[in-house]
């Protein structure tokens, strides 16, 4: 007999919960020296170009209503302070394809609807690698594509823009430079994009697979839950796009460096949870380590991308106290904040 949603392990934690007061403290503060520096540009250009996509892509009024109360464009303009324009309207625009994606599975949209799941999911994935992985500048029609699922199309323009900008923007110089260290860097461009999309893959698959399990009500243990976690909350694909946003020119060998894969999900645990505080100071010994090993020729743009990794946690810090969709404070009077379950 199927279980009703109060009978799930799950539903009855979630009610023995309730009620309970909890304080969180000022996210700023648990990583001093990681700066909050946001974007000199203003929102409004990117939010003009949020609401066409979101015109074009969402049709469900309350997925439209919960995407704009997102806001982020604030966490695009707080995690990119470096980026030109049209690189923070792309990650916005991801972003915000995120939480469209994720919300749908979220309102119970396919709840107990495995075979939909795995259509959505097949979609999605589809449209990832047909933007950013095709060997030709053609734009796809989408409706062979992803014929079911209109949000699984909405990353293909996002993918497509990927892929035009880090195809025409390496420079020249490193081109030479690469041609002459590593013979296997005569696709510079194609395998990082490869390295990006095998993350974003991994996000929708993940989320999916989430859904599935909560289908069940069951409670994940602690390890298995935290590990989903970091593979469902998107800041690990998002920390991987500063190779685009901010054209990072590193082998690729470095940015899958064990160190690096350290680094990554260390900050996107700090994201995702922001209560890591006990193992932070010995693992920010990993950024000099990383330096150690890289080449001196690479030193530059590693600390460059590594500074854009401390940033983004900053920033996101910062969006959670503007967003509407959780405290809607400005960030500046960021704090401790109490509250009732």
């Amino acid at each position: 007999m199927t279980k009703t949603p109060f009978q799930t392990p799950s539903a009855r934690l979630l009610q023995e919960c309730r009620g309970q007061e909890i304080t969180i403290p000022n996210l700023l503060d648990l990583c001093p020296g990681w700066e909050y520096r946001p974007s000199l540009f203003t929102a409004d250009k990117v939010e003009a170009a949020l609401d066409e996509w979101r015109e074009e892509w969402i049709t469900s009024q309350k997925l439209l209503k919960d995407n704009k109360r997102a806001n982020v464009s604030f966490l695009a303009l707080g995690t990119l302070p470096d980026a030109d324009l049209r690189s923070i309207v792309t990650i916005a625009k991801w972003t915000a394809f995120v939480f469209l994606f994720d919300d749908a599975l979220d309102y119970d949209e396919f709840k107990d609807m495995a075979a939909a799941r795995e259509t959505y999911c097949t979609e999605a994935v589809n449209c990832v690698k047909q933007s950013m992985l095709a060997e030709d500048d053609i734009y796809r029609d989408l409706s062979s594509i992803a014929p079911v699922y209109k949000t699984a199309c909405s990353f293909y323009e996002i993918g497509y823009e990927i892929r035009q900008k880090m195809k025409n923007g390496n420079s020249l110089a490193f081109s030479v430079m690469m041609l002459k260290m590593e013979s296997d860097f005569f696709c510079y461009s194609a395998n990082l994009q490869d390295w990006i999309c095998h993350y974003i893959t991994h996000y929708i698959d993940s989320a999916i697979n989430l859904d599935t399990h909560n289908d069940t009500g069951e409670i994940l243990e602690v390890d298995r839950y935290l590990d989903l976690r970091m593979h469902t909350c998107a800041i690990c694909p998002s920390l991987v796009l500063y190779v685009y946003a901010y054209n990072i020119e590193l082998p690729r060998w470095i940015l899958e460096h064990n160190i690096s894969r350290r680094m990554i999900r260390l900050v996107s645990t700090i994201g995702a949870v922001d209560n890591d505080m006990y193992s932070l100071k010995k693992e920010l010994a990993l950024e000099s380590n990383l330096l150690d090993l890289v080449p001196a020729a690479h030193v530059s743009e590693t600390k460059r991308l590594v500074s854009a990794w401390k940033e983004c946690r900053a920033g996101l810090a910062s969006w959670h106290y503007s967003t509407k969709r959780y405290y809607g404070d400005v960030a500046g009077n960021a704090g401790a904040i109490t509250v009732q379950l």
